[in-house]
């Protein structure tokens, strides 16, 4: 349940694209400030070792090379948004 007041932050805004590396430049060029939040999946970090020996996870590494976190905060405009949304789309 859901206490009364409380809203979701929504602190990330993040898209699968296999042309992650290619659009985040296209984006920094125009000024658009982009990020990579999970460069790696979890089964390949040292703490999670015994996941890589037990597991195959297609999923999970091809999600880390696809995922790129748009830019999302309170002084975005809709002239930025609109921006974004024609890189993204091109």
């Amino acid at each position: 349940m859901v206490t009364k007041g409380v809203r979701h932050v929504f602190h990330l805004y993040v898209i699968q694209t296999a042309q992650r590396d290619t659009l985040q430049q296209r984006l920094a060029k125009a000024g658009i400030v982009t990020q990579v939040h999970y460069p790696w999946p979890l089964h390949k970090l040292p703490a999670f070792d015994f996941l890589k020996k037990a597991y195959r996870l297609p999923h999970s590494e091809r999600m880390s090379q696809r995922a790129l976190s748009l830019p999302m905060y309170p002084g975005l405009t809709q002239a930025n948004v609109r921006q974004i949304c024609r890189i993204v789309n091109q």
